[in-house]
């Protein structure tokens, strides 16, 4: 059974968490209708112990940096050591 951890939407940017001791995934909506740059330092709590990120559409391993997302995407993030 696995757990949800919400931020409070920020900006137009939503962002939640689905995890359990195996595996985490971090899902980031941009809701607006221009281009936001997503900090990451604010979901710290959730990402401890975590380094990098696998785009779950594109397969593409990154490390957990700022990045920008596009007016009305979304992306999804398997969260990796």
């Amino acid at each position: 059974t696995g757990k949800l951890m919400q931020y409070i939407p920020q900006d137009g940017v939503y962002v939640y968490f689905r995890y359990n001791k195996n595996q985490t995934v971090m899902v980031v909506g941009n809701t607006t209708k221009e281009e936001k740059k997503i900090a990451v330092e604010r979901f710290a709590e959730r990402m401890k112990g975590l380094s990098k990120y696998k785009d779950v559409i594109t397969g593409t391993v990154s490390d957990i940096k700022e990045f920008t997302l596009g007016a009305g995407q979304t992306k999804v993030m398997e969260l990796v050591k």
